[in-house]
């Protein structure tokens, strides 16, 4: 509990950081108010560790949601994903206890455990591999991470597509082994390289879904920390 002295006094003079900006942020993920408000300064005085982290979480996703305030002619959902990405990986970062070598490895490690089981439930049958292959969360995991790894090292964003109202999205991505081999570019230049060596994908939720799954693992995430 926050001693109620100190409540009064929650502001940015008592938080080096812009409170309502993260009041706004935190409080759909609880209950009420208040619970977000103790969170908060929770996450700000527990130590450097949870003050960086959740600040990297708010500066992360909340660049994301910027993506979709752009005058876009094209699909930019797969430049979210990459902000998506960073952001668990600048978490991981934040602390060395949790930190993992390979990025692809924290990537599932914050699907499998930070994303709670509901949330992992709707993902599993919200993404549906066009192949028929049924999907678990790590193969869930590595999609994203692929789709992040085409818009940061090549620059491919249009290969992600968010279900919108009745339209229903898609992604593509080059399979796990051949991401290591051959650039997408490549592999588009030849039809049955693009048959064999890429994997397409039925994408049934909205971006602000798949965000607020994130956030909430985030969440949890930043809960952990404050018990450590």
């Amino acid at each position: 509990m926050i001693p109620e002295d100190i409540r009064k006094r929650l502001s940015a003079e008592s938080f080096k950081c812009n409170f309502s900006v993260y009041i706004s942020f935190f409080k759909p993920f609880f209950k009420t108010m208040k619970e977000a408000e103790e969170f908060i300064y929770l996450c700000e005085h527990h130590d450097l560790v949870s003050k960086r982290a959740m600040h990297q979480l708010v500066r992360g996703i909340s660049m994301a949601d910027n993506v979709f305030k752009l005058n876009q002619s094209t699909k930019l959902d797969g430049i979210q994903v990459q902000y998506w990405i960073m952001t668990i990986e600048a978490l991981y970062k934040a602390t060395n206890q949790k930190a993992i070598t390979d990025k692809f490895k924290i990537i599932r490690d914050f699907f499998s455990n930070y994303i709670n089981s509901e949330d992992q439930d709707r993902l599993k049958t919200g993404i549906h591999a066009m192949d028929g292959q049924p999907l678990n969360i790590i193969n869930i995991a590595d999609l994203f991470n692929g789709i992040r790894n085409m818009v940061a090292h090549e620059g491919i964003y249009w290969m992600c597509v968010f279900r919108e109202d009745d339209y229903m999205g898609y992604a593509l991505k080059p399979n796990f082994k051949e991401a290591f081999k051959n650039s997408t570019y490549v592999i588009g230049d030849d039809p049955q390289l693009i048959e064999n060596k890429m994997e397409s994908y039925w994408l049934c939720l909205t971006g602000e879904e798949i965000r607020n799954m994130i956030v909430r693992g985030g969440v949890t995430f930043l809960t952990g920390l404050l018990s450590d």
